[in-house]
């Protein structure tokens, strides 16, 4: 019987070796092969999206020569920017293409005629490359960005407007629009309280029925006007005039129509119908009461020019430095140290311890009477007729808050600026981040997916202002001008950073607006005939617009617009904010809290304009949205 002998053992093992090499060169190879192809993908890739963002940078200059070239540009002119053009930038091919909408047509045109007035433009920049070597094909990238004309519009001049009392408290500033516009003005047509410390407003003060008061520390560029009483503290400095309506007969701290004390200067003159009091501090113009007197205080007040009333002047330790005249009264040293630079004349007694550098006291005078401009002493002091200096100054007067109404026509006014109405699907925040119809969510994500200028309207329960809140989304991200509309109000209670997709001077505008012919909001009409507002039938907040958390806007322009009350609780400081929220505000009533800078932009309404105008008048054009297009 056959029996095989046994294999060697060495013999299989060297074979299993050798399978084993062969299996791992195997897939060594797979895997350098792999490696090699990610690695050209990787450098392809990579090569291919440097050069796309090239191409997008062309086509992103195509718009930025189509925005230089409709500046100052009048509607007719807007004729002579049409296409398509064609340019080379970065070695790319620019193609530019327009579509112009012109009032009463509904289709577009490449190219109006000179007289058709443009209310909208699209403006497509296509890029094209060269034939790129690591893909063998060219990059195409398009930018697509809308302009609209600037219609004329009625110009809301104010940088804050409240139709009743205004109180802006602790370390706020109005800014200018520019340097020396000194247009940062605010008005009420109630009572203007400037708070305990550090207001700084750079424009004029008006309170149209009531006081001015300010604790503080304030710097006001401009002029102080009110209907009533002007009382300032502590170091506070005006660098224009006062103007006092208020006929107060008093000459006391507590009740005269001017009182400043602690420090307050003022850089212009001091006018008022009724009694002024100059406790401490220093006025470089004149002084003038018109029915009563004027009375320093004990620590060392100072007027620079004259001093003129028709009641008594008592001047305490106050030195002036011009004259001193009072039409029928008398006036006495009531202490020691007054000085006076120039004459002294009074319709009753003067005092012998009043000395007059100039040599001249007259007294028992029966026919003095106010000097007018080039008699004011000093000679460089003139007042506009409008004060009513030598006579009774004048009150501010009422101005009518304006009615920033959005019924169907407004509507389309908007729309034929470029508008596209959105509507919202929820006015309230279920504090789900994912959730696209929460107020804040749906303003930031756009899910409508909408080109161009945006008007959001939230449509919500007669009780409940739309519910903005920082808990689903901490940044608000707005990407084209954007109106926020609700006729119940807006109320924020969590920390928001509204923040714009644009720098620089384009930037976007957001706009929150309870409009005039809100539900509930009652108008009523003064004796002059002028509209006020009324919402003290609607449910506590409703009609309001609240920012009880604090409020961020960043890259944006900002207006706000109720015919009920704006309240600003909280600053503007979130997130270590240093911009100033740029726009208007306009309120039924105004009470911002502390903590922040609002600079005056006057906005663009649509809806205060009947669009009318002609080839004749500047376009204005801006831009309202603007957005790369992937091929």
């Amino acid at each position: 019987m056959y029996t095989p002998a046994p294999a060697d053992r060495s013999t299989r093992d060297d074979g299993a070796a050798l399978v084993m090499v062969l299996g791992i060169m195997m897939v060594g190879a797979v895997l350098l092969t792999t490696l090699i192809a990610v690695t050209l993908f990787n450098v392809q890739f990579t090569a291919h999206n440097r050069e796309e963002m090239a191409v997008l940078a062309s086509a992103d200059s195509g718009i930025d020569i189509v925005l230089g070239e409709l500046q100052d540009k009048t509607y007719g002119e807007l004729s002579t920017v049409c296409g398509p053009d064609t340019y080379v930038i970065n070695n790319d091919t620019v193609v530019v293409t327009y579509k112009y909408m012109v009032s009463g047509e509904t289709n577009a045109v490449t190219c109006p005629s000179d007289t058709q007035i443009v209310t909208s433009l699209t403006v497509t920049s296509t890029a094209t490359s060269a034939v790129v070597v690591a893909t063998g094909e060219s990059i195409t990238r398009s930018v697509v960005a809308t302009f609209a004309p600037t219609p004329p519009a009625v110009s809301l001049e104010k940088a804050i407007f409240s139709e009743a009392s205004l109180t802006v408290n602790n370390n706020w500033e109005v800014l200018e629009s520019s340097p020396g516009a000194e247009d940062a003005d605010i008005y009420a047509n109630g009572a203007v309280d400037l708070g305990q410390s550090g207001v700084d407003v750079d424009g004029d003060v008006y309170a149209a029925y009531g006081n001015v008061s300010a604790a503080g520390n304030a710097t006001i560029l401009g002029s102080l006007w009110a209907n009533g009483r002007v009382v300032l503290n502590t170091n506070s400095k005006i660098m224009g005039d006062i103007y006092a309506a208020s006929d107060a007969a008093s000459t006391d701290q507590s009740s005269a129509a001017v009182v400043f004390d602690n420090g307050a200067h003022v850089y212009g003159s001091v006018l008022a119908n009724g009694g002024v009091y100059l406790g401490n501090g220093a006025v470089e113009g004149i002084v003038f009461s018109r029915y009563n007197g004027v009375s320093f205080g004990q620590n060392s007040p100072s007027v620079g020019g004259s001093v003129y009333t028709q009641g008594t002047v008592a001047l305490g330790k106050g030195t002036v430095g011009g004259d001193v005249i009072s039409i029928s009264g008398n006036v006495t040293q009531g202490g020691n140290g007054a000085t006076v630079t120039g004459f002294v004349k009074a319709g009753g007694s003067i005092d012998t311890q009043v000395t007059s550098t100039a040599g001249v006291k007259l007294q028992n005078q029966s026919s003095l009477t106010f000097p007018v401009s080039p008699n004011i002493n000093p000679g460089t002091i003139n007042f506009e007729g409008w004060v009513g200096y030598p006579s009774k100054i004048t009150s501010p007067g009422r101005e009518e808050f304006p009615q920033l109404t959005m019924d169907a026509e407004d509507l389309q006014l908007w729309v034929n600026a470029g508008y596209t109405i959105d509507y919202a699907p929820s006015c309230t925040d279920n504090g789900t981040k994912s959730d696209k119809s929460n107020p804040a969510k749906y303003i930031d994500s756009n899910p409508a997916g909408i080109v161009g200028a945006r008007l959001i309207i939230f449509a919500c329960d007669s009780d409940q202002p739309v519910e903005l809140r920082g808990a689903t989304t901490g940044t608000v991200t707005v990407e084209q001008d954007t109106v926020l509309m609700s006729v119940t109000g807006f109320e924020q209670t969590n920390n928001i950073s509204y923040e714009g997709t644009t720098d620089g001077e384009d930037l976007w505008t957001l706009y929150w607006i309870v409009p005039a012919d809100a539900p509930g909001v009652d108008w009523s009409t003064t004796v002059d005939g002028q509209a006020v507002p009324d919402c003290s039938a609607l449910p506590d907040g409703v009609g309001d617009i609240d920012t009880a958390a604090a409020l961020k806007i960043k890259n944006l322009y900002w207006f706000v617009y109720t015919p009920c009350a704006y309240v600003a609780e909280n600053g503007i400081n979130y997130n270590g904010n240093s911009m100033p929220l740029t726009g208007q505000v306009y309120a039924g009533s105004i009470s911002i809290a502390t903590n922040g800078n609002f600079q005056m932009r006057s906005t663009y309404l649509p809806s205060l304009t009947d669009g009318s105008t002609d080839s004749s008048d500047p376009a204005d054009v801006r831009l309202t949205a603007r957005f790369d297009l992937r091929e």
